[in-house]
């Protein structure tokens, strides 16, 4: 299966009302928006319903669920759990975190302001028989394990990544927020 991406949108996108927006299924890639204006990749995955697997992925920003990154590491564009300001693997430190939240609200806010994504969409049938195999091709094809994704493995299924490394090198001139 070849994939075919649509032009890197801001979350916001995600508010604007449309129903056809809430039953887009597919294989999504999220990241940041650098102060160069590039994208950086963090995170890919698989949705039946995209939109609201995104907007589950800014909850947990929000909630310090996720692991939590100081913009100058991101924009270093090679940055990984090791340089994080709050790990979501250390549970330890996880309330301390919650209790003293304002230490990491510009960290929150930086990763929330400047979250940004795409996806492929598929149809439900072609979800059932190919998500798993894109999502893992996805996955390993821009070495996400060690950043947001900590699964991978080997597709089942041949998967072709289409247009996604247009996309990513046009950004933000295929920036779209409608």
């Amino acid at each position: 299966m070849k994939l075919q991406w649509h032009s890197i949108k801001h979350y916001s996108w995600l508010m604007k009302e449309n129903p056809k927006r809430d039953e887009i299924s597919g294989i999504y890639l999220w990241g940041f928006k650098s102060r160069n204006n590039r994208f950086i990749p963090y995170y890919g995955g698989k949705a039946w319903r995209l939109k609201w697997r995104l907007t589950d992925h800014i909850s947990n920003i929000l909630g310090v669920n996720y692991t939590i990154y100081d913009p100058e590491k991101i924009e270093n564009e090679d940055f990984n759990r090791e340089h994080s300001k709050y790990n979501a693997e250390d549970f330890a430190w996880k309330v301390k975190w919650i209790i003293d939240r304002n230490a990491l609200k510009p960290y929150i806010d930086y990763m929330v302001d400047n979250f940004y994504f795409t996806y492929a969409e598929m149809t439900h049938n072609e979800f059932k028989e190919y998500a798993d195999s894109a999502e893992k091709t996805l996955i390993s094809e821009c070495d996400l394990v060690g950043r947001g994704n900590s699964r991978c493995g080997r597709p089942h299924k041949p998967i072709d990544l289409g247009n996604l490394k247009e996309i990513i090198d046009e950004f933000p001139l295929s920036f779209s927020i409608v």
